[in-house]
């Protein structure tokens, strides 16, 4: 039996913008084209839901390999502008 775990992180937009710089500096990761190891694929589903993506968007940046291991929980995204405002349901 596999068991699976549910997290929820918080990030501002320099940790998006310092993880998008990262994964942009290896060549194809984005694009499914390049297997990417485990931290990479943590980091393409986190960026993917950081950035608003839908789901089948963050399926086409992870190689098959990894796409039955991981997913993004979409309905659980949030956003604020700043941490005075209230948190806002994206989709």
């Amino acid at each position: 039996m596999s068991k699976r775990v549910r997290i929820t992180l918080e990030v501002d937009s320099t940790f998006v913008r310092l993880l998008n710089a990262n994964l942009q500096m290896k060549e194809g990761l984005l694009k499914g084209e390049r297997m990417p190891d485990v931290l990479q694929a943590l980091g393409i589903v986190a960026l993917g839901e950081m950035k608003g993506a839908l789901p089948e968007q963050i399926h086409l940046m992870l190689t098959p390999e990894w796409r039955p291991h991981i997913e993004a929980v979409h309905d659980e995204r949030r956003w604020r502008e700043d941490t005075e405002t209230e948190w806002h349901k994206t989709g």
